[in-house]
């Protein structure tokens, strides 16, 4: 049935403009129905997210907080309703207004807002075509002062371009959220902690380097090879039959793996260690943002898999071997949650609808008690202060602090080598950068880049390919 209504779209296509490329009726077909499957949760995540909701703009009784500033109209009292507006978005209640500070941080925090935007946008893998479409107005892309966007959006004729604005105050509002629960300084000092309590637990020492190369062959399985020679063989072997076919042909792929032996006597192929706020040693909130909408969570403190470690063994047996040791140091049930377990398990190996029964891993998350880290801070001060006095107060506050952990909680995933490099073999069903591209545009996109206001502007950009008008790219 379906492959009948694409013939029929096609030839209408055609009919309109018989000199469409295989790439414009690619992008046509895919505007006609993308809107069609609208996630269930919309109504209960707007409730939360309220200016993410288009309708909010035609709410003429109760207006938003960010409408009744801007229909403010004497200096001193504009001044004020934003002082107040950020200080309680970036500020501890007892911290008064500096309003130059604020607008400082605001800008700042919009900046990784129109970020994140950016990343949906380019996470959901649409045509090119379609993500100029989609990408904010040019009038505020590169616009991040508070009083800017403010006046844009007093004079604003645009629906679309009100509801971009909000949308990116609604995203700094969840931004500071997170920023006021989990400090950036305080995470990474949490995570070396947690590399060294695991390395030292298991009594992690290096081996050599190994070289491993791998590709995805016709059967869209992940195929491993450490001698280059045969790998480069393989894959080309892989791709010819691919090209065959009419699959996608994708490039050999290489690792290095930084081997450890355990004082178990097992050998660990890969143990990393990362945290869900920085990229590339710098500060990054797209991951945390996108998993808080698409969970139509409210508080930060309820994403569970802040920081991860992940632990890549030879095979699956060795799997439960490491459990094991892992429980000696961690406190097996007393301190696990939500352990998700698809090895051997009934035969059942799919963790979640955009899972495949190719990929194994085990993963569980703990409650790790970490020492708190305004000790490192009382350390660094006893270094420079000598005054007797000053130094017994602050080794009694040290010695408060060293009896009152702090908890983080931490996701340990465990996963043998096959199917740590098919979460990340290009044109694998299980490649980790696909999962994330289903998952936004099965649920995030639809949220962040609702039906109301983004509809109309992709059946514009329909009649624009129907008609040979490619529009002007925006600014990115």
């Amino acid at each position: 049935m379906q492959s009948i209504n694409f013939k029929t779209k096609i030839d209408a296509y055609l009919n309109a403009n018989n000199n469409l490329t295989h790439t414009d009726i690619g992008v046509l077909l895919l505007i006609d129905d993308f809107y069609k499957d609208i996630p269930e949760d919309i109504k209960a995540f707007r409730k939360i997210h309220s200016y993410f909701d288009p309708k909010i703009l035609e709410n003429s009784k109760e207006l938003i907080t960010f409408e009744r500033i801007a229909r403010i109209k004497k200096e001193n009292e504009l001044k004020d309703a934003i002082c107040s507006y950020l200080s309680i978005k970036f500020n501890q209640i007892t911290q008064s207004c500096n309003y130059h500070k604020c607008l400082e941080t605001f800008s700042m925090m919009s900046r990784y807002s129109a970020n994140f935007i950016k990343d949906m946008i380019n996470v959901s893998g649409l045509p090119d075509e379609m993500k100029e479409v989609l990408y904010e107005n040019k009038l505020i892309i590169n616009e991040h002062e508070f009083i800017a966007l403010l006046n844009i959006y007093k004079k604003a004729k645009s629906r679309r371009l009100k509801f971009e604005i909000l949308r990116r105050i609604s995203v700094v509002d969840v931004l500071s959220r997170i920023r006021k629960q989990y400090l950036y300084d305080d995470i990474n000092s949490a995570m070396n902690s947690i590399k060294n309590f695991f390395i030292s637990n298991l009594g992690l020492e290096e081996k050599n380097e190994e070289n491993v190369f791998f590709w995805v062959d016709d059967k869209e399985h992940t195929q491993i090879q450490k001698d280059k020679t045969k790998a480069m063989l393989g894959h080309k072997e892989s791709s010819q039959v691919r090209k065959s076919i009419g699959l996608t042909e994708y490039p050999l792929q290489h690792i290095t793996l930084e081997p450890f032996k355990t004082k178990y006597g097992n050998k660990i192929l890969k143990f990393e260690i990362r945290n869900k706020i920085e990229r590339d040693n710098e500060p990054y909130y797209s991951s945390f943002l996108e998993k808080m909408i698409r969970k139509n969570l409210e508080f930060p403190n309820q994403i569970h898999d802040l920081i991860g470690v992940r632990i890549v063994t030879t095979t699956q047996d060795e799997v439960s071997k490491i459990i094991s040791h892992l429980e000696k140091f961690l406190g097996g049930t007393s301190s696990r949650k939500k352990e998700k377990n698809n090895l051997h398990l009934f035969g059942k190996h799919v963790l979640s609808e955009y899972s495949s029964k190719e990929y194994f891993v085990w993963k569980a998350i703990y409650d790790i008690s970490l020492p708190s880290p305004r000790i490192d801070e009382l350390n660094r001060l006893l270094e420079l202060i000598s005054d007797e006095s000053i130094r017994r107060e602050i080794e009694n506050r040290k010695e408060f602090l060293i009896t009152q952990p702090s908890v983080m909680v931490v996701e340990v995933q465990i996963q043998d080598l096959k199917s740590y490099l098919a979460g990340i073999t290009r044109g694998s069903p299980t490649d980790h950068a696909r999962l994330k591209m289903n998952q936004v545009r099965a649920n995030t996109f639809f949220k962040v880049f609702p039906k109301e206001i983004y509809r109309k502007e992709l059946m514009k950009l329909k009649n624009t390919i129907l008609h040979n008008s490619i529009p002007t790219k925006q600014p990115q």
